[in-house]
């Protein structure tokens, strides 16, 4: 995933397409579980596989859904708990949340990333 780049390059090149056409959907540790954000640019904000992206194609002009995951509970290494399943109290939230980024997905191929942000960025998934 670190070098998420080099195959989102390779996609654009072949299907030649521009960079307004392209969504990377991502895990967010710094937004809680329940809270998904579509953004038209941005930095990587140390997202490793997002900064790979941004490397290869040399711009960060391209919309994002990034999707909370929150941050460990436990202590556990934060590439562990990236890689594990969500914690058993946060299976039906994870749930919820998988189904609005396809909404997100959606909204953004058919009415544009500006809709997308304005009807997905106001939703609240946690109570």
């Amino acid at each position: 995933m670190n070098r998420s780049g080099e195959s989102v390059g390779d996609c654009l090149h072949y299907y030649d397409l521009a960079l307004d056409r392209l969504l990377v959907i991502h895990d967010d540790l710094d937004l809680p579980l329940g809270r998904i954000k579509v953004i038209k640019h941005g930095g990587a904000g140390g997202h490793k596989g997002v900064l790979s992206i941004i490397e290869i194609l040399g711009s960060s002009e391209f919309s994002r859904v990034k999707i909370g995951i929150g941050r460990p509970c436990h202590g556990e290494p934060i590439a562990d708990y990236v890689l594990s399943d969500f914690y058993d109290n946060e299976k039906k939230l994870a749930e919820n949340v998988i189904r609005t980024a396809i909404d997100a997905a959606e909204m953004f191929v058919l009415e544009g990333v500006q809709t997308a942000m304005n009807h997905i960025n106001c939703r609240r998934l946690i109570i």
